[in-house]
């Protein structure tokens, strides 16, 4: 109750407003997005490379094969097991990691790694796995961006 009072308490005094559409948050909010534009991020739920985790265009890419790996991961040496996919990197979803990774809004950690956990405990038996690891990142001497691991020399 008093995180509610001193919330509401400062959205008088400094209303905040969602990162994507410019709205007032009010109490219906995720982190620093109001709730109806969290819940357009696009989940992938079609077919995918068991690989790489890109999806397929087709629904039925999978049917009889369902082993297939893409045309990307046939031709390219790839050092990882397999990669899975939560959702399209577009609109909110973009912006919600950029404002994650550039400008250290880390109360999103939370909420997207909620979003992640739910559509992939469906596809992952964590049990499985002795591991999971995030991408390594790396901080570019001389920016204030962190860069992925093809950046760092």
């Amino acid at each position: 109750p008093l995180f509610y009072w001193l919330q509401a308490a400062l959205d008088f005094v400094f209303p905040a407003e969602c990162t994507y559409c410019h709205k007032f948050l009010g109490d219906d909010r995720v982190a620093i997005f109001c709730q109806f534009c969290w819940d357009k991020i696009a989940i992938i739920s079609g077919p995918v490379c068991p690989r790489c985790g890109q999806p397929y265009v087709s629904e039925v890419a999978l049917q009889k094969t369902p082993h297939f790996i893409c045309g990307a991961c046939r031709t390219t040496k790839i050092f990882f097991d397999r990669a899975v996919t939560t959702a399209y990197y577009e609109t909110v979803l973009k912006e919600a990691i950029h404002q994650f990774k550039f400008n250290h809004k880390t109360g999103l950690g939370k909420h997207l790694a909620q979003l992640m956990i739910g559509h992939l405990s469906e596809e992952l038996a964590i049990s499985q796995y002795h591991a999971i690891l995030p991408v390594p990142l790396c901080r570019v001497p001389g920016s204030p961006h962190i860069r992925l691991p093809q950046s760092c020399e």
